[in-house]
């Protein structure tokens, strides 16, 4: 009993074994096969890629895990310059979703991608909206790809700030502040916009909406007046502004990376989308220092702070 009882035992082992042998090299002849589909089949993956860098949302502003949405024009220069100098990268594609933003950040962007497009091209594609500042960016990509509903254009300057004068003399209360220089607490909330200071911050306005014209007449190659009559701050759906020429195709995303490709003069390419890696810990870090940044933060404080810096809000 014990000597067929030891027989099956062994019997079962073998079976085991020669399972575990036969997975062994089922496996290895899959990596193997891998490797060479690699090696053999995979070479224009690795050649040629095009860079994927998304805009989204408004320009300036961070994301900060609790809603706020936003690129920095640090960050996206950052992945223009990585990609820039990478080989492997023949194209990039500018992918817009951007109300607009900042004035300088919309610069800084357009800029950095001006300095590019001559050495790789560089393709906007405006899904929903690239209006203003982000219309700015994509007026200085080589071309411009957008749906015929996404909103674009959007041309012009708005600088606002609230003004609480007629409330704080309502409730009788005064404010004080000692200033040198005629024009520093100009944009103060707590200030009256006196007919003089209201033409100093127009004219402000007024010189960055006429750089703002010369850009997109420059990077669209279109006569300066004409960009000017377009620049009302109207925006126009992407089958209008197509035949506005302020943008140069009507398509979706696939469009634009072929658009790229044919610009980079290759077929095929690999799509490699630049984005920062988000980890648990920095969600969780993010959520809980600006939860007591808040709970913490009153409303006097809040007051004080307002009172101490200039509140004019200029966005493109």
């Amino acid at each position: 009993m014990e000597k067929r009882g030891l027989k099956k035992d062994k019997s079962k082992i073998s079976i085991k074994f020669k399972v575990m042998l036969i997975a062994l090299a089922i496996g290895i002849i899959l990596l193997i096969g891998a490797i060479c589909c690699l090696c053999k089949g995979s070479k224009v993956d690795f050649e040629n890629r095009i860079a994927v860098i998304k805009i989204d949302g408004a320009i300036g502003v961070e994301s900060n895990y609790l809603g706020t949405s936003g690129v920095s024009a640090d960050k996206i220069n950052s992945y223009l310059e990585d990609a820039a100098k990478e080989d492997s990268i023949k194209g990039i594609l500018i992918e817009i979703n951007s109300p607009g933003g900042a004035v300088i950040a919309s610069e800084e962007i357009a800029t950095k991608i001006n300095s590019i497009k001559t050495k790789k091209p560089v393709v906007a594609f405006i899904k929903d909206t690239g209006a203003s500042g982000a219309y700015w960016i994509a007026s200085s990509c080589n071309k411009i790809v957008a749906y015929p509903m996404s909103i674009t254009g959007s041309i012009g300057v708005i600088g606002s700030y609230l003004d609480y004068v007629g409330l704080m003399e309502k409730y009788g209360v005064n404010y004080n502040q000692l200033i040198a220089g005629k024009y520093k607490d100009i944009g103060s909330p707590y200030t009256e916009l006196t007919p003089e200071r209201k033409l100093v911050m127009q004219n402000i306005i007024d010189e960055i909406y006429n750089y703002f014209v010369e850009q997109v007449s420059k990077n669209r190659n279109l006569d300066k007046n004409t960009v000017k009559g377009l620049a009302t701050g109207m925006v126009y759906l992407g089958k209008d502004a197509k035949d506005l020429k302020l943008i140069d195709y009507l398509g979706d995303k696939e469009y634009a990376v072929n658009i790229t490709k044919q610009l980079a003069n290759i077929s095929e390419a690999k799509l490699v989308e630049y984005k920062e890696p988000v980890s648990l810990i920095d969600i969780l870090r993010g959520v809980s220092s600006e939860s007591f940044y808040f709970m913490g933060k009153g409303l006097g404080n809040e007051l004080f702070s307002l009172q101490n810096k200039n509140s004019l809000d200029i966005k493109i």
